[in-house]
Order: structure tokens, then C-alpha cells, then sequence
């Protein structure tokens, strides 16, 4: 019942991740670097993101197995171990138009999944989309700057810059339509000749509209 065959995976922020294999399965951990494991709000946004990604089960998101305690990182998450690549890696393949429809639709059924569940992403972006070897079949993942309604703390402004709709540089409050928002910006990668007339509807600056 322990966990065996440690590495550490490349990371940024605050957060440790490392792959690591138990009952013949390999897992991802994510825990705090050690200089933010005794920080009390650093602790509870690994608690929060936790507590979101638990109740999501949709086969284009990262499954989430349990928090734990273990000795080699601390309190920490425990995810399925996606074997793939990112967005950014897959485009650059050059995929044929089919691949890239696909991508497309499995990301938009995980979207409509996460707010029918009222969970925003609030950072979706090529590094946090997986595209699996087998099949190229979408994983999202990285829930730390997501949100719910059901959350009354931990409600800081957060983003990837690049990505960002207008009401979250605005420091305003965000709903699914920041989703859809970063969504554009991904599907005028995926297509940057096809599909401007949707493209522009996702960008557009007004939420209303």
C-alpha cells in the first residue's frame, strides 16, 4: 500500500509534482514545495482544489483519487497518470483536421461537464490540456485556480495573462463564460483558418454578448 518508483515531474508555483507507482499503477502526486507547506493558505487552496476535482468524473478529465499524507512529499492529491502530451506539443504535430475536431468536442463536452457541476476552470491553456498517445483523446487538467460557488474563501484573481478573459485582468467576478472565453483563444490554435465566426463569438470583450 505504499508508493514506489519516485520522480519528480517538472512544475511551477507553489505546487511538487511527482510520478510515482502503487499496486502496479502509476500516479501523480501533487503536493507544496517545501517552503509553502507550512503556509495555511497554500494548505487549504491544495484542499480546495481536492475537494473540486474529486466530485468530477467525465472521461476528458483527470481523475482524482484521494488526499493523502505521504511520507516523500506530505499532504498531497492523488491523480491518474495521463500518458500524453500538451495541446501545444499535439498542434505542433501538425494533426489532421479530424484529430483537431476531435480535440475540440471532447474539450467542449468536459467544459459543459465542469459548469453543469458550477466549477470554472479559470486557467484553461495548452500546458493544462493532455492529449493521450493512445487514441489523442483529451485529459484537462490542473484545477488549482478553479472555482465554484460553493467556495466563500480563496477567491483571489488568478490567471495565465495570455489566456485571460477581460473580466478576469479587470479583477472582476468570473463565471463560465471565462471558460469559453479561453476556449476561443485555444480553438483559433487548434484552427487559425477556420471557424471565425464562432472564434469571435467565444472573444467577445462584453460577457453578455
Amino acid at each position: 500500500d505504499k508508493f514506489t518508483d519516485f520522480a519528480e515531474l517538472p512544475s511551477k508555483g507553489h505546487c511538487r509534482l511527482m510520478k510515482a507507482q502503487r499496486y502496479g499503477i502509476w500516479n501523480v502526486l501533487k503536493g507544496l514545495k517545501p517552503e509553502y507547506t507550512a503556509d495555511k493558505q497554500f494548505v487549504q487552496m491544495l484542499t480546495k482544489e481536492y475537494t473540486l476535482m474529486v466530485g468530477l468524473n467525465h472521461p476528458n478529465i483527470v481523475r482524482t483519487y484521494g488526499h493523502e499524507n505521504v511520507p516523500e512529499l506530505g499532504e498531497c492529491i492523488i491523480m491518474e497518470y495521463v500518458d500524453g502530451r500538451t495541446l501545444a506539443d499535439f498542434v505542433r504535430e501538425n494533426p489532421t483536421s479530424a484529430q483537431r475536431r476531435q480535440v475540440a468536442k471532447e474539450l467542449l463536452n468536459a467544459l459543459a461537464y465542469c459548469h453543469k457541476k458550477q466549477i470554472v476552470h479559470q486557467d484553461l491553456k495548452p500546458s493544462n490540456i493532455l492529449i493521450t498517445h493512445d487514441g489523442d483523446h483529451v485529459k484537462i487538467i490542473d484545477f488549482g485556480l478553479s472555482d465554484s460557488h460553493e467556495w466563500a474563501i480563496l477567491k483571489e484573481p488568478a490567471y495565465t495573462k495570455a489566456y485571460a478573459a477581460p473580466e478576469q485582468l479587470a479583477g472582476e467576478e468570473v463565471d463560465n463564460r471565462t471558460d469559453i472565453y479561453a476556449f476561443g483563444i485555444i480553438l483559433r490554435q487548434l484552427f487559425p483558418k477556420r471557424y471565425g465566426c464562432v472564434i469571435r463569438k467565444c472573444l467577445q470583450p462584453q460577457r453578455e454578448k
